[in-house]
């Protein structure tokens, strides 16, 4: 057994000595709060994806980014959010916190993304919104869930936090729902310790936003002036997080880079196994891999056998409608339950010296 394991998710952050004066430099300004540093990354953030059509917003977390979206679909008492159970579970714990249900559609099972004739099947009489998860970083159908929106007249949100730079026809993801959020939690692509983003497209809500942001209050105007009118929290971003932002931005193309070179060497080494799949992409699309898709009948073995060669793997999330308080665990969902029964992830990031990933090609070529 091999002490010194490589982990399936590791922590990302800008050279020490960059990192550090950065800091320095804006913990004793005496300007730590919200402030000049947050508008800063918020505008960078905009440029970097080609968000121009969009509205920035940095928020504390990819949670708040997503409770403020729901909160913006103007959710009433019985509306219902069609979303998927395959995700971290605050994609669907924040509808709650909106005053929404959920209402769980199946996935392709072999992509974990949602089944586009499955979120149509669910739509009634108070469905409010459709959440969009790109799970892994692997593009969802969005076209095709776009439809049905416009058709329905639904609102259309993105959940991104997997797949910072992912491309849906040469447009990164992010770009088609009403709202759009990214995660900045530990672990992802690049982390501001903790932190997300939500994208607007209708610059009526930015304003609302904003207010929901600071307290509900409009934070430009002095406090005797101000006159809440909606229910806000203290969802902002400060400007230390913010530091760290801005100089993510700039290693982020880097480190999505080796993720999808690693990527495309597993690939091929799971071509040759007839034992193995991994999750189909889209010819015009582009995933980052945050995680990497194995599909196996065996996969609790395969995660036992990587372990032992000290890789870490696992299936990194359940399927959240097994949550009592989603009141959904008695759904026929095929496609998630065959997804989940085969799916595994193995490490594909920066982190990943040639010879653990050697060792990692060599198990998926061989695995019976």
């Amino acid at each position: 057994m091999f002490k010194n394991k490589i982990p399936l998710l590791k922590v990302s952050l800008p050279k020490k000595k960059i990192l550090i004066s950065k800091l320095s430099k804006t913990l004793y300004s005496g300007n730590i709060a919200e402030g000049k540093i947050v508008y800063e990354f918020e505008k960078n953030f905009q440029k970097k994806f080609n968000y121009i059509n969009y509205n920035v917003l940095a928020v504390n977390s990819g949670t708040a980014a997503l409770h403020i979206a729901y909160m913006l679909c103007k959710i009433k008492k019985g509306d219902e959010i069609i979303s998927s159970p395959v995700t971290a579970e605050p994609t669907n714990i924040a509808i709650l916190h909106a005053g929404g249900r959920v209402r769980f559609a199946d996935v392709n099972p072999l992509t974990g993304n949602l089944d586009p004739k499955s979120v149509e099947k669910n739509i009634n009489k108070n469905t409010r919104a459709i959440c969009i998860v790109h799970y892994g970083g692997y593009p969802a159908e969005v076209d095709k869930i776009k439809k049905i929106a416009k058709k329905y007249k639904l609102y259309l949100i993105e959940d991104c936090a997997h797949a910072l730079g992912a491309k849906i026809s040469n447009k990164f993801v992010g770009s088609f729902g009403d709202f759009s959020i990214f995660s900045f939690q530990a672990v992802k692509q690049i982390t501001t310790i903790d932190g997300g983003i939500l994208l607007i497209k209708n610059k009526k809500f930015y304003k609302k936003a904003k207010r929901i942001r600071w307290f509900g209050l409009t934070k430009s105007l002095a406090r005797s002036k101000n006159r809440i009118k909606d229910l806000g929290y203290k969802y902002n971003m400060n400007n230390i997080t913010a530091v760290i932002g801005k100089l993510q931005l700039k290693q982020i193309n880097k480190l999505n880079s080796i993720s999808i070179k690693n990527a495309r060497l597993f690939e091929k080494a799971i071509k040759s196994n007839p034992n193995l799949q991994n999750s189909p992409i889209a010819k015009n699309n582009k995933s980052v891999y945050w995680l990497f898709n194995v599909l196996t009948k065996n996969s609790l073995r395969l995660i036992k056998k990587l372990n032992y060669f000290g890789i870490e793997a696992s299936k990194v999330h359940v399927l959240n409608n097994i949550h009592p308080i989603f009141n959904s665990n008695k759904l026929n969902l095929k496609g998630c339950e065959e997804f989940y029964k085969k799916i595994l992830h193995i490490p594909c990031g920066w982190w990943l010296k040639k010879s653990k990933r050697n060792i990692i090609i060599n198990i998926l070529k061989n695995f019976k």
